[in-house]
């Protein structure tokens, strides 16, 4: 889900036929996932579910109506994310095809069995999932459908720049227009102080 040109972006998507540039992909494979499960199994019931990450309840900028509206949109549902599935139209004739990048994470020791862990999620709604083992993220951008955890503790304007925008020229995150747009008239909308 990155452009051909990241300062570009009417150049478009380098894979457009990709799934995961489909919203209903995304919140799909996000309501497939028991985090509760996940959380227990892997952090000791110890872990929290990031509603909008970089953002937390703690920070400037959170918005109470992101985690009334979380459970709905993207908590685990496995019938709703079937049915977007279908929507989608994936389905037998027609798998959604992953690949889940099992790699090390700086910010958490057990990421390839919790990737491992989503894999399944995925597969029981019906996803055809491929686990992978690629040491080397720097060939990271000749992948298409690859998902693969990222970590940071970054703030609200590094997050979305880094992670959700063409800004930083990569992203581990979807790039979107709009949200692009955004940053742009932000970036030279602040005041320095």
């Amino acid at each position: 889900c990155q452009f051909i040109e990241p300062l570009n972006p009417s150049r478009g998507y380098k894979d457009p036929s990709s799934p995961l540039t489909d919203v209903r992909v995304r919140r799909l494979l996000s309501k497939a996932i028991n985090r509760d499960e996940l959380n227990k199994a892997f952090f000791g019931g110890k872990g929290e579910v990031s509603i909008n990450q970089p953002f937390h309840p703690t920070r400037q900028g959170w918005n109470p109506e992101w985690e009334k509206r979380f459970q709905d949109e993207y908590g685990y549902d496995s019938t709703k994310a079937k049915a977007l599935m279908t929507e989608a139209g994936y389905g037998p004739g027609n798998p959604l095809k992953l690949n889940i990048e099992l790699t090390p994470s700086r910010g958490a020791a057990n990421a390839e069995d919790v990737m491992e862990g989503i894999g399944n999620y995925w597969r029981a709604i019906g996803a055809q999932v491929t686990l992978v083992k690629e040491p080397d993220a720097r060939k990271r951008d000749a992948f298409t459908d690859h998902v693969y955890m990222q970590d940071t503790n970054s703030d609200e304007w590094t997050g979305s720049f880094v992670y959700g925008s063409r800004q930083s020229g990569a992203t581990g995150g979807m790039h979107i227009f709009e949200a692009d747009n955004l940053l742009d008239q932000i970036a030279v909308t602040l005041d320095d102080k």
